[in-house]
């Protein structure tokens, strides 16, 4: 058992007009994005807090943010259906509006394409904006979209699973179709392009082998499940339920007929949890205002802060050593570990 270290401050804090929703440390580890409810999107100096550009306004809110991985481009989704593309220093470049929420966004392993989720609709856009592909009407509202390790495949989560669709050789059905009868929340694939992962209306994780489809389920939890995250070296996959955190082993043989590590990890529901980009660290976040980072097999927490506020959503920096968190009353905030 390690003992937790309880830093008094985070190292800076700034404000958005609302409750910020998501949370984004850019790729070069010099800007973090965040995107309020109000509708802003906001970039801040990752050093010093203070605000660079204001580079979207989506109306109802901000539902979803991403960095291209080269850290050149911010995309970002709203509740008003579009979603805007500007470069890290805040410049717009493109905007594209679809029918519904645009609701999730991931772009291609090489940075070329960005895919979105926008009501039924799976929206595929090359960096100036330009749109190239489009998918309809999908059994029903797109909840996540991910891109298969190799790129050549991009998948979305919507009711009944998970649909599969080739840039490359284009056609609105899908090229495969990993099927499970329940409403899909959330979709994530490995580091290591082995699994995908999905977070269930019914209180679930659905978890499938890639390319064999190959399928495990992972039941009783008491609710929905909405927060997934895989460890970076594709061996651990954690599980956010209440306020608990389930850790399921994907070395060796797998997960089937094993027994889970559980961390009894906070009092409330958890909104956020993300492993660091190097190491095993995981950070986690609850409506009870703590953020807290667990190490590899600790029935503690190495690191934990008092936010103030219920927290909504957390990001890494690019060298594990700092989480920026967001908090239902609009603060966004820096920690520094160590």
């Amino acid at each position: 058992m390690t003992s937790v270290q309880t830093p008094s401050a985070a190292s800076w804090a700034a404000e958005l007009s609302d409750h910020a929703g998501v949370v984004a440390w850019a790729p070069s580890g010099e800007v973090i994005a965040a995107g309020s409810m109000g509708g802003e999107t906001v970039l801040f100096d990752a050093a010093s807090g203070s605000p660079r550009a204001r580079i979207a306004d989506h109306g109802l809110g901000v539902l979803d943010v991403a960095w291209s991985p080269a850290a050149e481009l911010l995309a970002s989704a709203g509740c008003d259906g579009r979603v805007v593309v500007a470069t890290a220093g805040g410049r717009p470049v493109a905007s594209v509006r679809g029918s519904g929420e645009a609701n999730c966004l991931a772009w291609s392993p090489d940075g070329r394409t960005l895919a979105a989720g926008i009501g039924r609709e799976l929206v595929l856009l090359q960096a100036d904006g330009e749109v190239v592909r489009r998918a309809g009407e999908q059994p029903s509202t797109v909840t996540g979209v991910a891109w298969s390790a190799d790129g050549r495949r991009v998948g979305v989560a919507c009711y009944g699973g998970v649909r599969w669709f080739e840039p490359s050789r284009w056609s609105e059905q899908p090229a495969r179709v990993l099927a499970w009868k329940g409403s899909l929340l959330c979709l994530h694939v490995a580091p290591d392009g082995r699994h995908v992962a999905s977070g269930n209306q019914d209180s679930s994780v659905h978890v499938w082998r890639l390319w064999s489809g190959r399928d495990l389920e992972m039941t009783g939890y008491p609710a929905k499940i909405d927060r997934l995250a895989w460890h970076p070296a594709s061996r651990l996959l954690a599980v956010g339920g209440a306020g608990d955190v389930t850790i399921w082993n994907f070395g060796g043989s797998g997960p089937e007929g094993s027994t889970p590590r559980q961390i009894d990890a906070h009092q409330a529901r958890i909104a956020a949890l993300t492993y660091a980009p190097h190491g095993s660290l995981l950070a986690t976040a609850a409506a009870d205002g703590w953020v807290k980072v667990w190490g590899d097999g600790d029935d503690v927490p190495e690191v934990a802060w008092d936010a103030g506020a219920p927290v909504s959503c957390l990001s890494w920096s690019p060298d594990s050593r700092a989480l920026v968190a967001g908090t239902h009353d609009g603060r966004v905030q820096r920690f520094d570990l160590w």
